[in-house]
């Protein structure tokens, strides 16, 4: 972090070209805290996604789809005690805590428009809670079937104006048809009291499109949705459903191509930790903003534009603007800036130091295959088994 704030020039000049100390970046975050990032997310992202979001619309819904990911975080014992991490089966937890995100994201930009995140070990539907309200109007939001709760989806639906969904059948649930064949019908299903009781103002009865869909290999899947009407063809749905993948690539752009596979978050912190989540989600959405505009200007797709290629135009942009603003300092080239930092970021040595050769257990949840490659015996010249291999 301290070279990213030489590099981008984020420190006050002092007139000697002095450089900022690692204590002076984690008192600057503590003042600062977590609420102004969080406003600058919420600013930001409203403003991409309502520049993005007009010119890539279905039959006049605006797409979102809404999942669930987790980050891991620094094994501080702040950390774990606020986050907590996950127990497996076998009785054992996981070595690092790790933080529970839901997000809901515009499909065709992909951009986060919002998020709520906490402990690991909270359902991710009291997440969604938090989100369902900030859905925008005219819209379709795109879900997995473990977002299938009664209060959630009739919330979705009736909590704003021409709000709808697609998300795949529980298995188990019980319904009545109403009308329409097996393929496309109108089904009537039995909202249950624990719902009704948690959620007030929800019907006895829901009416609700179901929609039979034949997967590759011959097994069926069932749509459920609000969309009802001849305007949208159910061959439609299913083929628009496909689109929820999205959502997951970009929680894989997040955790692997903006960071290279390592642990996102750094802080020691909880509050921290919530400060840099807003911070990652900005430059995220920063990132997916200019990929839109520039297949805009070519009149293409921004999934045909790769993350990794906008990330570092995006990473090249600000190193030219920091330089281009450096005119007027004692030190006007971004080289020359850069070659003087690493004569001041110097390791330091622990002497004495004993630290333990051990490392981090990762505990599976499934058990390993291992595959045996079976090896010909020999066989003596002469033999029946040597005469038939050759």
């Amino acid at each position: 972090m301290q070279e990213v704030i030489e590099t981008l020039d984020l420190v006050l000049p002092d007139g000697n070209g002095g450089f900022i100390s690692k204590s002076a970046i984690t008192q600057a975050r503590q003042k600062l805290g977590e609420e102004p990032l969080r406003a600058l997310f919420d600013i930001s992202s409203d403003d991409w996604n309502s520049k993005t979001s007009e010119s890539n619309k279905w039959k006049g819904l605006s797409l979102y789809a809404i999942d669930g990911t987790t980050f891991k975080i620094p094994d501080t014992k702040l950390n774990r005690t606020t986050y907590e991490a996950q127990r497996y089966a076998s009785g054992k937890t996981a070595s690092y805590p790790q933080v529970r995100c839901v997000a809901l994201m515009s499909l065709p930009s992909r951009i986060i428009t919002e998020a709520s995140f906490g402990n690991y070990n909270t359902n991710e539907m009291i997440y969604t809670n938090d989100i369902i309200e900030k859905i925008p109007n005219q819209s379709l939001t795109l879900l997995d079937k473990g977002f299938n709760s009664h209060g959630l989806l009739i919330n979705l639906a009736q909590g704003g104006k021409n709000r709808h969904f697609i998300m795949p059948v529980k298995s188990g649930t019980v319904y009545k048809r109403v009308s329409g064949t097996i393929n496309d019908q109108i089904i009537e299903i039995d909202v249950s009291k624990p719902a009704r009781k948690k959620f007030k103002g929800l019907p006895e009865k829901w009416i609700v499109r179901m929609i039979r869909v034949k997967k590759p290999r011959g097994n069926f899947v069932y749509l459920l949705t609000t969309l009802i009407g001849k305007r949208y063809d159910a061959s439609d749905i299913e083929l628009l459903y496909s689109q929820r993948w999205q959502i997951e690539t970009g929680f894989m752009d997040i955790k692997s191509r903006m960071v290279d596979g390592d642990i996102i978050i750094r802080s020691m912190h909880p509050m921290t930790v919530r400060q840099e989540i807003w911070a990652m989600l900005i430059a995220y959405n920063m990132i997916r903003y200019e990929t839109v505009k520039a297949a805009n200007k070519v009149v293409a797709s921004p999934r045909d534009i790769g993350f990794k290629r906008t990330l570092h135009f995006v990473q090249d942009d600000l190193f030219h603007e920091v330089a281009k603003n450096r005119s007027s300092r004692d030190e006007s080239t971004l080289q020359a800036r850069r070659r003087r930092q690493l004569g001041k970021i110097l390791n330091k040595r622990c002497p004495g130091r004993i630290c333990p050769r051990v490392i981090k257990a990762r505990p599976r949840k499934y058990p390993e295959r291992s595959v045996r490659v079976s090896r010909p015996r020999s066989s003596p010249r002469g033999s029946p088994l040597a005469k038939r291999s050759a």
